[in-house]
């Protein structure tokens, strides 16, 4: 059974997961290390060592998915694929030694990730092909062809014994451990179909998320994206204070003498460790850095993308980092067929060595026209 719990962003979120999961055999799941390390903390604090695991979503999938053999790891990898491809295959994708198929082999390993997080068959690619806009023909064969590398790349693994995480997250290799009978999962907004099949599998699941209930999809476990100023009418500041310094120093001091006896949050755009200047007693949790939230993550994309944008000509390798960023594709378009064919078009178009698309022609493409606006 999974369960959500929604809760406010001044309650502590990981000591109500601690004391709302007290038994044994439990699974917890955190979003960072650091808040992992917390966690497992908070719980000794109350029940001591007992039979609980903490991970974060990689590790669990690592736990939980078994292979029988070694798997292959980091350069290896890159160097093992090389190995396989053949003198048309490195004609074709403009490869000319090992160090130029480094990108290759970067873009190899990630796409069928992506397929494997996605819980995407062959058929669906070539689904996704026919109803795009690019050329079919040539995306028919590029995929052809990675496809018979990826074949050569297995049947290679299997000579030296080893195996890859692209062929181990199948749902065939799935192990649940059987003195496992909760999951509980803190604050991760987003899951792809092999994670919600992980959740799914356990007896009893538990997701705690630390946001308002009505911003959030529990059927397609995302954020849904009619999100407007309303929903923030119940948390908004009031009222914001600028203190101008002329060092570090005095600003610290400004801000310790302003500060309520209160629980406060402190969001440092700096990372400076503040916990050991503050009284911790105040704070509500620990110091929020301004550079781990989505909001900055979204302004960094959106940065990078018009600051490489020149003539109305838009650099694709932006454009592509822009749309695989999980703040940004969402917030423009909330339809996740659309979103695949805008990045198989940028991916198509890359592989045709282009390095920018024409505002005109992008607008024309009538891909998501609703990008164009940060352009405006």
């Amino acid at each position: 059974m999974k369960q959500f719990e929604f809760l406010d962003f001044n309650q502590d979120l990981l000591t109500i997961a601690v004391k709302e999961n007290s038994e044994e055999n439990i699974i917890f799941i955190t979003p960072t290390h650091y808040s992992k390390k917390e966690l497992n903390k908070i719980y000794q604090s109350y029940y001591g060592i007992k039979g609980v695991a903490f991970f974060t979503m990689d590790e669990a999938k690592k736990q939980l998915f078994v292979s029988d053999m070694p798997l292959i790891k980091e350069d290896k990898r890159k160097i093992f694929l090389y190995s396989v491809l053949t003198a048309n295959d490195k004609k074709f994708f403009h490869i000319t030694d090992y160090f130029s198929s480094i990108k290759f082999a970067g873009d190899f390993f990630k796409f069928f990730s992506e397929l494997n997080e996605g819980l995407l068959s062959q058929k669906d690619i070539y689904h996704v092909f026919e109803n795009s806009l690019s050329d079919t023909e040539k995306q028919n064969e590029t995929f052809g062809k990675v496809l018979n590398i990826r074949k050569r790349y297995l049947k290679k693994l299997k000579e030296y014994h080893i195996n890859d995480e692209i062929f181990l997250y199948k749902k065939t290799n799935f192990h649940l451990p059987e003195n496992i009978n909760k999951i509980v999962v803190i604050n991760q907004f987003y899951f792809t179909e092999l994670e919600k099949f992980i959740i799914d599998s356990f007896k009893d699941a538990k997701i705690y998320l630390q946001m308002p209930k009505d911003l959030y999809d529990k059927n397609s476990m995302k954020l849904s994206y009619d999100f407007n100023a309303s929903h923030l009418k119940n948390i908004i500041t009031q009222k914001i204070n600028f203190t101008v310094a002329k060092d570090i120093t005095s600003m610290y001091i400004k801000m310790l003498s302003d500060l309520p006896n209160e629980s406060s949050v402190i969001i440092d755009f700096e990372e400076f460790p503040l916990l050991d200047l503050v009284n911790r007693n105040i704070l509500s949790e620990k110091p929020y850095f301004f550079k781990s939230t989505s909001l900055y993550n979204f302004l960094l994309v959106t940065y990078e993308l018009i600051s490489t944008t020149k003539n109305d000509l838009i650099s694709l390798d932006s454009l592509s980092k822009a749309w695989q960023s999980e703040v940004f594709a969402p917030y423009f378009c909330s339809d996740d067929r659309l979103i695949k064919n805008f990045s198989t078009m940028i991916f198509d178009l890359n592989k045709q060595g282009y390095n920018f698309i024409d505002y005109d022609l992008l607008y024309s493409l009538k891909y998501n026209e609703n990008i164009l606006e940060i352009y405006d």
